[in-house]
């Protein structure tokens, strides 16, 4: 079965809100499933309620990263500019945000742990990508991004890997605040940048070299 990140429901439903707030709550406990789901409704006395989240569990997931979205969003629009000079200090502080995001919820490492365990078997990954790249895209048109090329998609990829290594970090994470797993995540951000400034010198560099070859056996 195919999942896509167009939900049929509205997330404005105060019923489906707080269906999916209690499965969320549950998953820590019980994991990601459609049985987490059905608990979360028996417990609100909701049970007929289960159908209008049509996707079931998959929807409850989505809802999350809608949440992370307008958490961030709403969090970054109260920042100054003038704190933020650069796009790569507005995409280090987007990414921030989203970690201390997942880091402020109950149980939050077992509940990454769950989310990421789940996303991981191989009919889920297309999906769970798909709303990664959602909130990535976020991210660099926060930043200002207005990349039409391929870099649109080398952005939001690469912030992505940095995102998801760090919620793998904060699963194992006991520091106060998550402050480990942002010393890491900015660790990962500045050897993307090292990286690409080599690949930059390396492109600029090679015209010169290959005139010096020529050179030699001309």
């Amino acid at each position: 079965m195919e999942h896509t990140t167009d939900a049929s429901h509205s997330f404005e439903s105060h019923e489906v809100r707080r269906i999916s707030d209690e499965a969320i709550s549950l998953i820590p406990h019980m994991g990601v499933s459609d049985e987490t789901l059905r608990e979360a409704c028996k417990r609100l006395g909701l049970e007929n309620s289960f159908c209008k989240l049509h996707r079931g569990i998959y929807d409850v997931l989505e809802y999350f990263h809608e949440e992370l979205i307008d958490s961030i969003t709403r969090s970054f629009q109260s920042k100054s500019p003038d704190e933020l000079p650069r796009v790569r200090d507005k995409v280090g502080y987007l990414l921030e945000l989203c970690i201390l995001y997942n880091a402020s919820l109950p149980n939050s490492r077992q509940l990454v742990k769950s989310v990421l365990r789940f996303a991981l078997l191989p009919h889920n990954t297309c999906f769970f990508a798909s709303l990664v790249f959602k909130v990535m895209d976020t991210v660099w048109h926060l930043a200002g991004d207005s990349a039409t090329n391929f870099s649109y998609y080398t952005k939001r990829w690469t912030a992505g890997s940095v995102y998801i290594s760090s919620l793998v970090y904060l699963v194992r994470d006991s520091s106060e605040d998550a402050s480990e797993t942002l010393s890491f995540m900015h660790r990962r951000i500045e050897s993307v940048i090292a990286l690409q400034k080599l690949k930059n010198s390396a492109r600029n560099m090679l015209p010169r070299v290959l005139k010096v070859f020529d050179a030699r056996f001309d």
